[in-house]
């Protein structure tokens, strides 16, 4: 795996990518804490966070077709430029509710161009043979960033410096956008197999063929709960930090930073799981472990006022680990199984399903938040995907049980 550093290609690339992700992290947590200071409505959390993922929900099977059309290298800098512009936007903006939503709005959609054209773009940098070491590095690293950059975030929020956020930010979508431009092997790429029909043609045939592929249908379905009750989780978390717990920007930045941290050690241990582990087992086992925390609130809501915030470090730092061990397997599953030819689209279909389920959870924890209180909208969550976890796990020991005994007869 870190034999990819040597790789000048893949490490352009790499750095293009954390460069932009840093920035990404800083300006998601930076827009959440100032949505929480403008308003102490539970839903208003929930709605950034469905700005945030809505586009990629809502545009993905459209813009995967266009990764599997045109130049990859040329989509993502375009992205970042147009991303460049509209956070330094966000500047002038910081202290509206509806316009900083509708910037948000205006990211999610350059990042709905994106990250098709990046992820299809790992086979053609990497080659096919290293794709898993690539995904594991990848995953690490990105987990990295989610340590560092909410920190950083914390930091300069303490600082009362939002402005510079905001321009550090868009600076770094600037650098990501002129190392893809150095990548000159996806300038060089093959459309060997890509698409020549129309463009809507072109969608149409990309479900198609993804639907036709049985592993990847079992996945989608099997991820729709999951990824709902992630969706209630990711809202729940942020706004039980701020609203319930009502900690200060520097802990939130921190805590944020642990959860990253945690990610990392997810995403180091994601591979060696993997071998004892098929994808989707570790996938059910980290959501059941996960609903499990969730559940845990309850308990984490008595002791933290006895210790402090020393509770919610150590409950950010597993759930970050089961988070990246949910999350993980996915990719790799995705770009083992998927034709190089469907990438694109076939990695849109699967984005825009797993986004809306996980823009569902988060309107639905968003509105429970509201309703019930934040530490009951993620016990119901919690409990919700321990009951279709476990129900799943009995119909899988059924099914081989059932198996077994039909080879002895």
């Amino acid at each position: 795996m870190l034999s990819l550093f040597l790789d000048k290609t893949y490490m352009r690339y790499w750095l293009a990518v954390v460069i932009s992700h840093i920035g990404d992290g800083i300006t998601r947590t930076v827009i959440i804490f100032l949505i929480a200071k403008l308003t102490s409505d539970p839903l208003m959390i929930s709605i950034a966070l469905f700005a945030q993922l809505a586009p990629t929900a809502i545009l993905a099977l459209f813009t995967g077709a266009l990764a599997d059309r045109f130049s990859r290298r040329m989509l993502m800098i375009y992205a970042d430029l147009f991303r460049f512009i509209v956070v330094l936007l966000m500047v002038f903006v910081q202290d509206s509710i509806v316009f900083l939503l509708f910037l948000v709005v205006l990211i999610g959609i350059g990042t709905a161009v994106f990250e098709p054209a990046r992820i299809a773009s790992v086979p053609t940098i990497v080659g096919g043979d290293r794709i898993p070491q690539a995904i594991a590095l990848f995953q690490g690293t990105l987990s990295a960033v989610y340590f560092i950059a909410p920190s950083l975030a914390g930091i300069l929020i303490a600082m009362n410096n939002i402005s510079i956020t905001f321009i550090l930010d868009a600076i770094t979508y600037l650098c990501s956008a002129i190392l893809f431009y150095s990548l000159f092997i996806l300038k060089e790429e093959k459309n060997e197999g890509r698409t020549q029909s129309n463009y809507l043609q072109s969608v149409k045939e990309g479900v198609v063929q993804f639907f036709s592929q049985p592993v990847l249908k079992r996945l989608l379905l099997f991820l729709v709960p999951v990824m709902i009750v992630l969706g209630i989780f990711v809202s729940g978390y942020k706004t039980l930090l701020l609203e319930h717990f009502q900690v200060r920007a520097l802990h939130f930045g921190l805590l944020e930073g642990v959860f990253g941290g945690g990610a990392i050690v997810g995403a180091l241990f994601g591979p060696k799981i993997m071998k004892r582990l098929s994808p989707m087992r570790m996938v059910l086992v980290a959501s059941i472990v996960l609903g499990v925390l969730m559940v845990g609130v309850l308990l984490l809501d008595i002791i933290a006022v006895s210790f402090i915030l020393v509770p919610l470090y150590i409950w950010c730092t597993f759930v970050g680990i089961m988070y990246a061990l949910i999350n993980f397997p996915l990719a790799n599953l995705f770009l083992t199984l998927a034709p190089k030819h469907l990438l694109g689209r076939g990695l849109s279909i699967f984005q825009a399903t797993i986004t809306t389920c996980t823009v569902i959870g988060t309107l639905l924890g968003g509105w429970m938040g509201s309703k019930l209180g934040i530490p009951s909208s993620l016990i119901i969550g919690g409990i919700f995907i321990i009951f279709v976890c476990l129900i799943i796990t009995v119909k899988s020991v059924y099914r081989i049980s059932k198996a077994s005994v039909k080879s002895v007869t």
